[in-house]
């Protein structure tokens, strides 16, 4: 089967018949050693609707018409791209103040593959620094 959309596998299922390991966040993970551009946005925040239950968030992309479910830190990831382009040092200060925590490798390596997954899911874009 081939894997679509975020691939979120919810905690203790047997999975969806994707082999691709899912991160923390919930989204599947792929290279994010590959190179990323330096900075990036939401698309146009009126074409972002958002629904939370718990720790997980719908988000309806109204260009595409496509629904995704994130969780709680790729939420928070898109939400933050939604006022201004940053980079992912600028992302991970944000969502370290957020969690009231300093960022670290672990960090860079969660907002790396979700940056690259999100864009996937056409939700941001990346643009000129």
């Amino acid at each position: 089967m081939e894997c679509r959309g975020d691939c979120r596998v919810p905690e203790g299922h047997p999975g969806l018949g994707c082999d691709s390991e899912v991160s923390d966040a919930g989204l599947l993970v792929i290279d994010s050693q590959s190179k990323l551009p330096g900075f990036w946005r939401a698309i146009a925040d009126s074409a972002l609707h958002f629904r939370a239950w718990g720790n997980e968030i719908i988000v309806y992309n109204g260009l595409s018409g496509d629904t995704h479910l994130l969780g709680l830190t790729a939420a928070q990831v898109l939400s933050t791209l939604q006022t201004n382009a940053l980079d992912i040092h600028s992302i991970m200060d944000k969502l370290a103040a957020r969690w009231q925590t300093g960022p670290d490798e672990h960090m860079h390596q969660e907002v790396a593959d979700i940056l690259a997954q999100l864009s996937d899911l056409s939700l941001i874009v990346p643009v000129e620094s």
